[in-house]
This record gives structure tokens, sequence and C-alpha cells, in this order.
């Protein structure tokens, strides 16, 4: 039977506050999520009166008679059954997968298990198949979390992981929703590609207003829109000390120099705002609860204001060069996570020439 010191118990109860303040960061995005994801849903069933009912979500809508004109409650009840069917069985199978792994190395059952599984499931698609997203999560999940040793020694998300794992295995997947028009699968937003191709039409573009980006104007995934939930997430994370304030920043003024860049240019995608890469698609929501994570991120500070500026500045030229692929958010972080161990290295290089440089002079 495993033992235990007291500094292991005490680091274990840290953990757990860890655990409990990240759930807090995303407990106002799954709040917010309920509604504007049945919003959406009822707002395509008003629109399409004769779409047929094709899955359990259709006919169970049907059966409780859930309007969009209802108001809050039937909208909440909507994104309740797009999301908790979701939820419950990625935690449990993210939970066994978690007591498999402590049993076998005789280590503390944590409860990370219920982050990553939230995590996950805010960055999916609403009508996901939950055979693809158990398949991505248990993947991940010893893959990308159990084989590295679990909490804290992992070197990419593993929520993360298990969605490029979706968008790879199952590309085509949800293409064509006509409930979800403006998702294109598991990808996400395709707002990109349509403001390129209107701009190359001469037609009138637009983008969405600020207000709009807050508080639920923009069409996304479960969870990576709108924004204020989400800037309610990162000011947790931050008082707590979880995220990293620089790397947020660099993300900042990364989109914010290549933006203003490629408007130089002022052809298709490149007229885009700078800001309009913020405001559309999963960039914010990403950077604050993805690219933060500790364990997958650069560990000194000028690293994770390198990484930062790096993940802002190459989603904004990727779109721009390959705009009919919605949202090249996730493959961008999932890249310079991986980078992020030769970011340190090269930054602690740096700094050690420049000592002996200064030491010698």
């Amino acid at each position: 039977m495993a033992t235990y010191s007291t500094s292991h118990w005490n680091s274990g109860n840290r953990l757990e506050r860890i655990h409990l303040m990240r759930l807090l960061a995303i407990l106002p995005v799954y709040l917010y999520a309920l509604f504007t994801t049945g919003f959406r849903y009822l707002g395509a069933r008003a629109e399409l009166p004769d779409y047929p009912a094709q899955g359990w979500r259709d006919r169970l809508a049907d059966f409780l008679e859930l309007k969009l004109e209802s108001g809050v409650i039937d909208s909440v009840l909507a994104g309740a059954l797009h999301i908790l069917p979701l939820l419950i069985p990625a935690i449990l199978v993210c939970a066994v997968w978690q007591r498999l792994f402590a049993v076998n190395r005789a280590q503390r059952f944590d409860f990370g298990f219920v982050y990553i599984a939230g995590l996950c499931v805010l960055m999916s698609h609403p009508a996901t198949s939950l055979y693809h997203l158990l398949f991505a999560l248990s993947f991940a999940m010893v893959f990308g979390y159990g084989v590295f040793g679990g909490e804290g020694k992992t070197i990419v998300n593993p929520a993360l992981l298990a969605i490029v794992i979706m968008q790879v295995s199952f590309p085509s997947a949800l293409v064509g929703d006509p409930l979800w028009p403006v998702l294109n699968g598991y990808a996400g937003t395709l707002e990109f590609a349509e403001y390129a191709a209107l701009q190359a039409s001469g037609a009138e573009t637009g983008m969405p207003t600020i207000g709009h980006a807050l508080f639920g104007g923009v069409s996304g995934l479960i969870g990576t829109n709108p924004l204020f939930p989400i800037l309610v997430g990162a000011a947790v994370l931050s008082y707590a000390g979880l995220a990293s304030v620089r790397l947020l920043g660099g993300v900042l003024a990364g989109v914010l120099i290549a933006g203003l860049y490629a408007n130089l240019s002022a052809e298709g995608l490149a007229a885009l705002p700078w800001v309009g890469h913020l405001f559309a698609g999963n960039l914010v929501f990403a950077a604050v609860f993805v690219a933060t994570d500790p364990a997958s991120s650069a560990s000194t500070q000028s690293g994770r204001l390198i990484q930062g500026l790096l993940i802002g500045a190459l989603v904004v030229f990727l779109r721009i060069a390959n705009p009919s692929h919605p949202d090249s958010v996730f493959q961008v972080v999932l890249l310079v996570s991986l980078l992020s161990p030769l970011i340190d290295q090269g930054v602690t290089w740096f700094n050690i020439q420049r000592r002996k440089k200064h030491g010698t002079g």
C-alpha cells in the first residue's frame, strides 16, 4: 500500500487548490455557454421550420416544445441538451484513465481530469459525436497525460491534444451542418473564410462590434465565444497565479503587429482590422485557458513573452495565407507549446552570454 509523507499531502492540498481555481475560471464560461449554445440552436431551428428532427437532441427539444421566443429558460434547456451529454461522459472517461494510472503507480487520485474534460468540451462543436469525443479524450489521457506522469509533467495540454486529434481523425464530421452553418465541423468558425470571400468579390464586409464579441453576437464552438466570460476566467487565473500576464500580453502584441503589417496590403483577409482576429475565432479562449498552462508553456519570463508573440503572429499569418481553413488557433498553440523548451533554452543561452559579456567588461 502506498504511503505519503507530510510534504506529499501538503503538495496534494496545493494541487487541489489549483484544480479548484481552474474550475472556478471556466465556470462563467459554462454558464454563458448554456445560454448561447441553446440560443443559437433554437435560432437555427426557427429559421429552418421544415428541418426534420435528425437526432435525439432535436426530438427531445421538440417534445419539450423549446422555442426561441419562449425566452432564456428554453435557451438554457436547449444548451443543456448539447453540453451535458458531452460533459458528463467526458468526465467519467477521464476519471477512469486517471484512476488506472493512479492505481498502477501508487499515486494520489487527484481531480485534474475534471478540468481537462471540461476544457475539451468547451472547445468542441455543439453537435459533437460522443464517440469522437471519447476516443480523442482517451488518446489524450493516455498518450498526452498519463504516460508523462500526470499533472504538471505533460508537454502539451491534454484537452488541446484531444481537440486536434478530433480535427485530424474526423475532418469531414459535421461539415455543412445546416443547424450550425458558421462552423466547419470540428475545425471552428467559417467567419474568416466568409470575410475573405466577400473581400475578393468586392462586396461590403463588416466585422463584429465589441459588444457582439463580448456578449455573444459571434458564433463559435461551445465556449470559445463570447469574450466576456473568458475575460472573467482570465482574471481568476491571473489572480491565482495560474496564467502568465506576460504571455497574454505577448499574444495581444503579436496579433497587433501581424495585423497592422497585413493591413498594408488590404487584400482579402489581410484587410481585416487586427482586432477582428480577437473578436472572432478561438484565439482569446485558447490564449487564456490553453497557452498559459504552466506545464506546457515556457518557464522563463522572456520565453513566455516570445511564446505569446509567436502564437499571436502565427495565427494571423496562417489565417491570411489560407483563409479556406476556418481557424488555425489550436494547431498554432500546439506547435508553439512543443517549441516552448527550445524557447527557454534560447533565452537561457542569451542570458548566460550577456552575463559573460558584462563580466568581462
